[in-house]
């Protein structure tokens, strides 16, 4: 149909799948269309859209998805696995989900399975509560400004700053301990 999203998954078979009524349960956003990047200028319009974001991921590194939705101030579910799920919760900014380890095939890596009923829970809290979604965004946005290149530098020039002061005079001899 026309007013699908053009996606590897069909849309149909997922709605019937999950119970899920279009325009009801499910809304596509107009002239939605598959994109395979965005240009780092576009990435604030993108969560500045969104109520949330579903991050899901089996394993991450840094997350850096999970730090540009804290900057755009929108709280996240996302797996209980992994660097971002550790930055996510330092900063306060989402819900944590469960899920099933399991080895990637090939590599033996182990990747988290998301529990499909804990999500649903999540997102279906964000939804009824977005008081609650405010506050998680609004904790993941400060979390983010306390490192921001002006705090960052600052703290780091007063590093320095005592380094420099404790360091001993010139021609001073320094004993082994």
């Amino acid at each position: 149909m026309a007013d699908e999203p053009v996606e590897s998954w069909n849309v149909r078979w997922l709605e019937a799948q999950f119970g899920l009524q279009r325009d009801r349960d499910i809304y596509y956003t107009p002239d939605y269309g598959v994109k395979a990047a965005l240009a780092p200028d576009d990435m604030p319009m993108l969560y500045n859209i969104w109520d949330a974001m579903l991050y899901l991921t089996g394993g991450e590194g840094f997350g850096l998805p999970a730090w540009e939705a804290m900057a755009a101030g929108i709280p996240t579910v996302y797996t209980n696995y992994s660097g971002h799920a550790e930055l996510l919760r330092k900063g306060g900014a989402g819900l944590p989900v469960g899920g099933v380890l399991q080895p990637e095939a090939g590599t033996c890596i182990w990747r988290m399975v998301a529990d499909l009923g804990q999500v649903i829970e999540a997102v279906r809290r964000l939804y009824y509560d977005r008081q609650f979604g405010h506050s998680l965004g609004a904790s993941g946005r400060t979390f983010v400004e306390g490192y921001s290149p002006d705090v960052v530098v600052s703290k780091w020039h007063e590093i320095f700053q005592r380094l420099a002061a404790a360091r001993p005079a010139a021609g001073a001899s320094v004993s082994a301990r």
